[in-house]
């Protein structure tokens, strides 16, 4: 009698892009300290400690096909939160390409590969945002003429169309985040505190009108993650109240 050899099962792995910025290490850092074993972490470099606690390293970009497609293999579901955020016009044409593009490679990769769930980092920008005294959130329908004023917000907006429409599979489930502006520990590249730092350092010279809100991104970090299993939820906004 032939003896077959037994085929070991391999666990599939949530991915995360950009799972080194500032809300990514936070969500890669809860999953550790929730047990999580099965981590893939796609980003240009995978910091020591991560692949040292046994997270899977893709280093690559989310605009490079080969690298996008290897990172999207054996995934039961993406946290997709790799970007660039800028408040410089000037950045526009390099948002565009991460932002769109890259999100589009990144959903043709995944319907590829059998991928069903997507989480997507988005912004409060492309949603809650008025001229007025009015409280906006995700049932409005989008101020587009607002939104294009700012490269950033308007490439966060056509990276949800880009999403919406190409992770619409029978069985996909896409949910997108808007979370408000981040703040807390651990912003190495300040992409979020840095105006915080601005103001304290007084490089700000003046105060405009109107109201900002912020997030703790540890708490924006465990809305994501517990999102991964409310399959009856589609789109929600992470912000807080006006103050």
């Amino acid at each position: 009698m032939v003896k077959t050899k037994a085929i070991a099962k391999t666990e599939k792995r949530i991915l995360i892009t950009g799972g080194t910025g500032f809300l990514g290490t936070h969500i890669v850092r809860q999953f550790l300290d929730a047990g999580e074993t099965n981590l893939k972490v796609m980003a240009s470099r995978v910091p020591v400690w991560m692949k040292d606690a046994g997270v899977k390293a893709v280093e690559g970009s989310v605009t490079n096909r080969d690298d996008v497609a290897k990172a999207c293999k054996n995934v039961s579901a993406i946290f997709h939160l790799a970007g660039k955020v800028s408040r410089d016009n000037n950045d526009a044409a390099a948002m565009n390409r991460i932002h769109l593009e890259g999100t589009r490679v990144l959903c043709e990769a995944a319907t590829e590969a059998g991928v069903q769930n997507m989480i997507l980092a988005s912004s409060s920008g492309t949603i809650a945002v008025t001229e007025d005294d009015q409280i906006v959130d995700e049932t409005y329908p989008p101020p587009v003429d607002i939104i294009l004023r700012w490269a950033y917000y308007a490439s966060k907006y056509f990276q949800e169309r880009a999403a919406i429409e190409n992770f619409n599979r029978d069985g996909q489930r896409l949910v997108i985040m808007n979370p408000s502006l981040l703040l807390g520990p651990d912003d190495e590249r300040l992409s979020s505190t840095k105006p915080v730092l601005d103001f304290l350092g007084k490089k700000v010279p003046y105060s405009p009108g109107g109201g900002l809100n912020f997030v703790d991104a540890r708490d924006a970090a465990a809305a994501f993650i517990s999102l991964r299993k409310k399959a009856d939820i589609r789109k929600s906004i992470c912000s807080v109240p006006k103050i």
